[in-house]
């Protein structure tokens, strides 16, 4: 086995572990170069000047192409997970389970100039779990019906004394107002 092959399994080790457990002190303090995990260095009692200086220069070569290569795994590990968290997510609504009670933020919209169609992005979170990001593409005929509702829940909701969710020194904004009947 090479000494970047040995590293990079001993990394792997490490975040799989989340420490360096029973690794000697050399491989310890190369794991957490690679890793940037200064935490575990203060936890060895180290420096990072007094931990390259107490691993050997050949380890402290291949430190930059390990951590590349972590960090290239991290990714494909991260979008995999992600992928698996989707479909876990909304796995409900392909089994034809109904509806699922989803919180909802906005992160952008788009259009396509001289289209009615809209593009809204939203990350979409159950309560306790992770958001998942995604694109809805309304049609124009639901584009005029959401503008509709939403006009009729803000204006009923800030009919009398305002919203219950108000907060405090929020104004009724204009848009309520200007907009068509």
């Amino acid at each position: 086995m090479s000494r970047i092959e040995h590293l990079t399994m001993k990394a792997r080790d490490a975040i799989a572990m989340n420490g360096t457990g029973g690794m000697s002190t050399g491989e310890a303090l190369a794991v957490a170069l690679v890793l940037n995990r200064s935490d575990w260095l203060a936890k060895m009692d180290y420096t990072i000047a007094e931990a390259l200086n107490r691993i050997d220069d050949d380890w402290i070569a291949i430190i930059p192409q390990v951590a590349r290569s972590i960090d290239a795994a991290n990714v494909v590990m991260a979008q995999a997970n992600d992928a698996a968290r989707d479909e876990v997510a909304f796995s409900d609504l392909s089994a034809g389970s109904g509806e699922i009670d989803l919180q909802a933020k906005l992160v952008t919209y788009g259009n396509a100039p001289g289209y009615r169609d809209m593009t809204f992005t939203f990350d979409l979170q159950r309560l306790g779990s992770a958001s998942t990001r995604v694109r809805l593409q309304v049609p124009a005929d639901d584009c005029a019906s959401l503008v509709e509702h939403i006009l009729h829940v803000h204006r009923f909701a800030w009919s009398e004394d305002g919203p219950i969710d108000r907060r405090e020194g929020e104004m009724r904004p204009s848009w309520i107002d200007t907009a068509p009947r």
